[in-house]
């Protein structure tokens, strides 16, 4: 657990939480909404290395989703709802429309949305994708993602 949330662009921390307070493996790429009122981020299980700590597969991406978190502390809101896949079985039934990752939030502009990055192994499911604080209204912006770090 971090003790601490940091901003993407390497200043002082947005804001300061107790450990219990933090998401799990929260990541370093936390995003400040325009008025600083929340901190969107994306948490959970990041990639195995793979066979021999070489490869990858799609069976080794990480399992992540956005979320935000008031920049005040409190609860964490988990914005996308992606599902990991650890075996060939589970990704033969993965269904149409779904995500394995989301990742590298930006906000709207008028912080009302946010922007990320998602995985899918279904043609048309990743890419560049937008959606509301609530986690409806997703919409695919592009089939390319933006890529790590990168926030605006």
């Amino acid at each position: 657990m971090l003790d601490s949330l940091i901003s993407c662009f390497g200043g002082e921390p947005i804001v300061t939480l107790r450990r219990e307070e933090c998401p799990a493996q929260a990541s370093v790429v936390d995003v400040a909404a325009p008025d600083e009122s929340t901190v969107a981020f994306f948490s959970g299980k990041e990639s195995d290395l793979g066979l021999n700590g070489f490869t990858q597969s799609i069976l080794t991406w990480g399992h992540r989703d956005v979320g935000t978190i008031p920049a005040v502390g409190g609860p964490r809101q988990t914005i996308t709802a992606c599902t990991p896949v650890t075996t060939a079985a589970e990704l033969q039934a993965f269904p149409a429309g779904a995500c394995l990752a989301s990742d590298n939030p930006a906000w709207s502009p008028d912080g009302k949305s946010l922007l990320y990055d998602r995985g899918s192994p279904n043609a048309g499911d990743s890419g560049t994708w937008m959606i509301d604080l609530d986690g409806h209204n997703m919409q695919r912006l592009s089939p390319d993602t933006r890529g790590a770090g990168t926030c605006r």
